[in-house]
């Protein structure tokens, strides 16, 4: 868990720690990613694919009904 000050809560965070030479001093690197920005997107990323596969479903149809019928009208 991680304070952060933008939002005054606390949250999950996924936290890499390492440790480098550089000019022979050591320094310490911390990359801290949040967890909870991730759930959102995954669930954005859901809606988002599920509103496109229901398009296109729909266009598809629509589209094959109409020249289905432009088609097939001589035949009948």
């Amino acid at each position: 868990m991680m304070y952060k000050e933008n939002e005054k809560s606390e949250e999950p965070v996924r936290l890499l720690t390492t440790v480098f030479l550089h000019n022979g001093q050591y320094y310490k690197l911390q990359v801290a990613t949040s967890m909870v920005e991730e759930d959102d997107l995954m669930r954005q990323l859901f809606y988002s694919i599920l509103w496109l596969y229901i398009g296109l479903v729909t266009t598809i149809i629509l589209f094959n009904n109409y020249l289905l019928k432009k088609i097939w009208r001589p035949f009948y």
